[in-house]
């Protein structure tokens, strides 16, 4: 690649890799594996390990010793975490640097950055999403963005949860009104123009949905790429309850966890940022949830 780059004179960007890690020592280094095996030369891989007990931060160093590994204290959770990585980032990148958000539980063939380089070329100012599908059920659809409904909170996904996928679904990209943190290649110059994750309010799920809507206003492109694929372990996606039946007691303690996508406080900070009537969406947005959660 180091080649072809000269022979075209060609410029490739820096891509950072910004992750945050939390106590799966062995999911993360299974990560890191595939991560450090890419064909893609111009990689710096920059690693928050948000208070691990387990050995992961030692496991990095000790074997991965070209990783750039900061430091949370356990209470930063995704978004401050993130948020410490980008500045990093910002402190060294160039102008035409790309930054891709990733988590570890999950897959990725060994030319996943390559491609999203490439298409980086194919859609420029744009951020660029992966397409997530289930990793115990590889043809099947986990993520592929959608559109946001900011007053009846009817969101339209492009392929629910479960779709079967090939290769002759579609072509090309999907557009989407949000993106999400594993598998999301974004451009220096955006942290730079907007800001960063908002870990007020989001500290750990919605921030990346925010961010990525929060670009799309300011006039980036928002898209899924049909040709980089991650393949994500939902069984570690949070208290959403993708996979498993769910009573009264989880559903309301889901609401004010931190670690889950229902929680209300995410979810009423969402609507009052960016729906015109947020009261309105709030109570449209927690009936779907509630239909969704013990009908359907």
């Amino acid at each position: 690649m180091n080649r072809s780059a000269k022979k075209n004179n060609l410029y490739y960007p820096t891509i950072f890799v910004v992750m945050a890690v939390h106590n799966r020592k062995e999911i993360t280094r299974q990560c890191l594996e595939q991560l450090i095996n890419q064909t893609y030369s111009k990689l710096k891989i920059i690693i928050i390990d948000d208070g691990s007990t387990d050995g992961t931060s030692q496991m990095i160093e000790t074997q991965y010793p070209d990783i750039h590994l900061l430091h949370g204290d356990g209470s930063y959770w995704w978004s401050k975490s993130m948020n410490m990585g980008i500045d990093a980032v910002l402190k060294i990148a160039a102008t035409n640097d790309l930054v891709l958000t990733m988590n570890d539980d999950t897959d990725f063939n060994h030319s996943f950055v390559e491609t999203f380089y490439k298409e980086s070329l194919r859609y420029p100012n744009s951020l660029i999403g992966s397409l997530n599908l289930i990793k115990m059920n590889t043809d099947r659809i986990f993520s592929a963005g959608g559109r946001y409904d900011l007053l009846f909170s009817n969101h339209k996904v492009n392929y629910p949860i479960g779709t079967p996928y090939n290769d002759n679904l579609f072509e090309g990209h999907l557009i989407t009104d949000y993106l999400p943190g594993r598998g999301t290649l974004i451009p220096v110059k955006t942290f730079r123009e907007i800001g960063y994750y908002d870990d007020e309010n989001f500290p750990q799920y919605i921030a990346d949905e925010e961010f990525s809507y929060r670009a799309k206003l300011k006039g980036y492109n928002c898209i899924i790429s049909t040709k980089a694929k991650v393949y994500v372990n939902t069984d570690s996606t949070g208290l959403n309850f993708i996979n498993n039946k769910i009573n009264y007691k989880m559903f309301y303690k889901s609401l004010t966890a931190i670690n889950s996508i229902n929680n209300l406080k995410y979810r009423v900070n969402f609507a009052y940022k960016h729906s015109k009537y947020p009261l309105v969406y709030i109570i449209f947005n927690y009936s779907r949830l509630f239909i969704k959660s013990f009908i359907q």
